[in-house]
């Protein structure tokens, strides 16, 4: 396990820097900071409908038409309860979290398992629950593809009292040496409230045939059970490898970070389009009495109040007479040159980046009605099967 939470590191901190971009409510609230072009975000909500848009409907049919009362009911039946299933596991909220990840960072954990209430006072159901795992607490073998993959583990987050109940039966006090802690801001302990909380490990060994329970802190493993579920392959969690990962260890690869230049270059344009839309300034002369035509020049250069500036001059005649109105502009013609260039530099960069991603005008609801239907198909269909995601 610390193999494996030592290749993941590099990973997690570069999510970390992805987060902090994305969703910082600290960081997009600030007043001082520079102006940006929400690019990342812009891209993320139109891959993020095509990854994943609503919940699935069950339909349960018999294979061979021919009607017959018992196959139709039955039919129906199975359908139903799928139905069911769905909406007691919640699994429309599950995939939302899956998809948010899948986009984000590359991959995406849920994690299934198998709830008993037998023997309990309270209860008396069987269900299977599918849980979302935060990055930090998925881990598996160091291995180049799914299939050499001999271990996964799950990680989750207990209070003593929980542990108690949980490890008590099997392992006695040993639960009780668990690293325990509070924090409301770390994502390295679970929970949001003043309750300490410890993080215990489940392990699906698939060479041993074996589920093992750990903790930090416990020398001795806390349970230990032939697996629970009788599942093809073994493991009741898998990874697509057709997702972006590195060649050697199954460690995703953001999307982001292959446009990464890109959306740097777009927010340090974005901030100089802003710095010189502020720069304009008109600054104008109107007649009045008392001061000198160059003390009035002087203030006129010295103010700095962006927009209309007038600033009153004594000696109006000398500087043009009352005939007509003179008034003296800063030269624009330039920095809206510099602004004009600067925005179509932009715009490049935003398509350079809609060509690395792949996203068509046609995902982005920006299409050419003097467009084919072909070929407005032929772009649909490219970008819903350009960027294979890593789900596990």
């Amino acid at each position: 396990m610390e193999e494996s939470e030592d290749a993941f590191e590099r990973w997690h901190d570069h999510c970390d820097k992805i987060d902090k971009q994305y969703a910082s409510l600290e960081r997009l609230a600030g007043m001082a900071r520079d102006k940006e072009f929400q690019m990342m975000w812009a891209n993320l909500e139109v891959l993020k409908p095509s990854i994943y848009a609503k919940a699935p409907v069950p339909v349960v049919v018999p294979k061979f038409k021919d009607r017959r009362p018992v196959y139709q009911a039955a039919s129906e039946v199975m359908e139903r309860c799928a139905t069911v299933a769905f909406d007691l596991a919640y699994i429309n909220d599950l995939m939302l979290q899956v998809r948010d990840d899948v986009a984000l960072i590359g991959r995406g954990v849920a994690w299934c398992r198998y709830e008993s209430g037998k023997g309990d006072c309270y209860y008396d159901h069987e269900k299977v629950c599918v849980d979302f795992k935060h990055r930090r607490d998925f881990l598996h073998s160091v291995s180049r593809c799914w299939y050499e993959v001999t271990w996964v583990a799950a990680a989750s987050y207990l209070t003593r009292a929980e542990a108690r109940e949980r490890f008590y039966k099997h392992s006695g006090d040993a639960y009780q040496d668990a690293e325990y802690a509070v924090d409301k801001e770390s994502q390295a302990v679970g929970g949001a409230d003043n309750r300490e909380r410890a993080k215990f490990w489940e392990i699906w060994h698939k060479g041993e045939r074996r589920v093992v329970w750990v903790a930090c802190g416990v020398e001795d493993i806390l349970d230990e059970d032939d697996p629970h579920l009788d599942l093809q392959g073994f493991f009741h969690a898998r990874s697509r490898p057709t997702g972006h990962s590195s060649a050697a260890r199954l460690v995703p690869v953001p999307d982001v970070m292959q446009y990464k230049d890109q959306l740097e270059e777009v927010n340090l344009l974005t901030s100089r389009i802003h710095a010189l839309s502020d720069a304009l300034e008109v600054k104008g002369f109107y007649p009045a009495g008392g001061g000198e035509l160059a003390d009035a020049i002087q203030a006129a250069i010295s103010i700095k109040t962006p927009g209309r500036v007038l600033v009153p001059i004594s000696n109006w005649a000398a500087f043009g007479g009352i005939e007509r109105s003179h008034r003296l502009a800063a030269d624009r013609s330039d920095r809206d040159q510099r602004i004009t260039a600067v925005v179509a530099l932009r715009k490049q960069v935003i398509d350079d980046i809609y060509q690395i991603m792949g996203l068509s005008d046609i995902m982005r609801g920006a299409t050419d009605p003097g467009e084919t239907l072909g070929a407005q198909q032929l772009k649909t269909q490219y970008g819903s099967h350009a960027h294979p995601r890593q789900a596990v």
